[in-house]
């Protein structure tokens, strides 16, 4: 079974199936549902791909919210009659399973003792899943998409390599010098936009697209080659000190380049295509704060 999920909610998919008989009722592996919105139409089939959003709650509590993830989640759709399927089963699963496209229920999912509560959550609360259903597509369908979006990033990536070379240059040669800023810590930073959406602080989700070279123009790392934005809790301590630091100097929608000291890098550690002790590139795109 194939999902793209992020996080805890990925973590709650298993196996399931149902068809749609009521706007109330528990689906067959015992999880209670209710419709919002039934619509007539057809229902996904195993080795189909649904793509959906969906809100986790205890009680009013938001704790997981799908669309705040620039990919849309999708699940391939179990053949439960398949061994390798066989195990714990999901409420999400269960409920996609009865969808059409355009309905809305609520599946709940109760946390087990004996396993690990997802965050806001403890053994013996009710998981409730807010869930719609967006799009149907076949294994055909899917890998055509995959592939268009391959294209993209080829094409992204390219163009964004093509700009960090000019960078690197320009700054080998001293032609930034009058245009980047350096803070107490030794960052140095450039700012081609500010953004003016959300700023991003401490505590705050953000989603942050990046190209990351060595003075020599190396290139380490990009997330453009994935076709989606790393996203990460700011200050968190999940990424180097330059990042916690240079992030927030942007909004939303801000574009910039970071200029990364080994004392806010990796330091002194090889880590295998980054020497120990480099100064670190980044190109960043602050796609959203949260």
């Amino acid at each position: 079974m194939r999902i793209v999920l992020s996080g805890i909610l990925m973590a709650s998919l298993f196996l399931g199936a149902c068809s749609k008989e009521a706007k109330k009722g528990t689906t067959p592996n015992g999880f209670e549902y209710e419709f919002h919105v039934d619509k007539e139409g057809p229902t996904p089939q195993p080795g189909e791909y649904a793509y959906f959003q969906a809100e986790m709650r205890n009680g009013d509590q938001v704790t997981l919210n799908s669309r705040s993830n620039p990919v849309m989640p999708r699940v391939q759709i179990p053949d439960p009659k398949e061994a390798q399927y066989k195990g714990r089963p999901s409420a999400v699963v269960d409920a996609l399973s009865m969808m059409s496209v355009g309905d809305s229920l609520t599946v709940y999912q109760l946390v087990e003792e004996g396993t690990t509560p997802p965050p806001g959550f403890k053994p013996g609360d009710k998981i409730a899943f807010d869930i719609s259903l967006k799009e149907i597509k076949t294994e055909a369908q899917y890998q055509s998409e995959i592939q268009a979006r391959q294209k993209e990033a080829e094409a992204a990536t390219k163009d964004i390599r093509d700009k960090v070379a000019s960078i690197v240059a320009d700054y080998s040669a001293g032609a930034l010098d009058d245009q980047i800023k350096t803070t107490a810590s030794g960052l140095k930073y450039l700012i081609y936009e500010q953004g003016d959406g959300p700023k991003a602080e401490p505590g705050k989700l953000v989603s942050v697209n990046y190209f990351g070279v060595l003075t020599n123009g190396s290139e380490f790392d990009n997330s453009y080659k994935r076709g989606r934005p790393y996203e990460f809790t700011l200050g968190s301590g999940t990424v180097i000190k330059g990042w916690d630091e240079g992030i927030a100097l942007f909004n939303e929608g801000g574009k910039g380049v970071l200029f990364v000291p080994p004392s806010l890098g990796y330091g002194d550690v090889d880590k295998g295509t980054i020497p120990p002790n480099s100064e670190l590139i980044f190109y960043i795109s602050l796609e959203k704060v949260q």
